[in-house]
C-alpha cells in the first residue's frame, strides 16, 4: 500500500468520524458552560450539577452498552 493511498483512508475515516467528534465536543461545551455557570450563582452548586451531569452520562453510556 503506498503512502498517498494510506493517507486517503485516513482521510476518509476521519471524515465518518467528524461529525461524532463535533457533536460531543458542542455537548461538552455546553455542559461546561451549564457548570461554569452554576458555579457563578453560587460556587458549592457547581460541583452538585457537574456531579449531576457526570451521572447523567454514566447512565446513559450504561443504557447504551446493554
Amino acid at each position: 500500500m503506498s503512502f498517498r493511498s494510506q493517507i486517503k483512508t485516513a482521510v476518509r475515516l476521519a471524515s465518518y468520524a467528524a461529525p461524532s467528534v463535533i457533536r460531543d465536543a458542542i455537548g461538552l461545551g455546553g455542559t461546561g458552560l451549564i457548570v461554569y455557570g452554576a458555579w457563578l450563582i453560587y460556587p458549592p452548586v457547581g460541583f452538585i450539577v457537574a456531579g449531576a451531569f457526570c451521572l447523567a452520562i454514566a447512565w446513559v453510556s450504561a443504557a447504551r452498552s446493554g
